[in-house]
């Protein structure tokens, strides 16, 4: 397996598997092209961000995302990981394990001590983030609001 930073050039096929990957269950999204592009292009411009493809060493066949950015913490920075995931077809196979690890391994490199999430409970992506290491907060709750009150 081969990591690399994410270049604009993968915007559009970062999208397309986003949206292949997320429509599967437990998720069972359904997401436009367009809206999908956006908001990778719209994360991939803040000056704080930061994206890692996971692909095949040898074809370069694209395996797994993970996109996010730095932000200010009292403790220094944290990573905020915004989505992390690998295409349907590479499940299942420790890609995940492996990419995570190389995720954690950058971040020690660049002093950056903690990784914030989030992901619904009761899915195989809970399970997976259990395993490595990550926890839910028990004194912190996630939370929306509208801003047309």
């Amino acid at each position: 397996m081969r990591y690399r930073e994410v270049t604009t050039a993968d915007h559009e096929q970062i999208a397309q598997k986003y949206i292949e990957t997320f429509a599967k269950a437990p998720w069972n999204e359904t997401h436009e092209f367009e809206t999908i592009l956006m908001y990778i292009k719209r994360l991939a411009a803040m000056n704080t961000f930061m994206g890692l493809i996971v692909e095949t060493s040898d074809t370069h066949t694209f395996l797994g995302a993970a996109l996010g950015y730095i932000k200010p913490w009292y403790q220094g920075e944290e990573y905020v990981l915004d989505t992390f995931f690998i295409d349907p077809s590479h499940q299942s196979q420790h890609i995940g394990t492996r990419f995570m690890e190389h995720l954690k391994t950058v971040l020690a490199s660049r002093e950056i001590p903690a990784i914030m999430l989030d992901t619904d409970r009761d899915t195989p992506a809970e399970k997976f983030y259990q395993k490595h290491g990550f926890s839910a907060s028990e004194d912190t709750v996630l939370m929306f609001g509208n801003t047309k009150n």
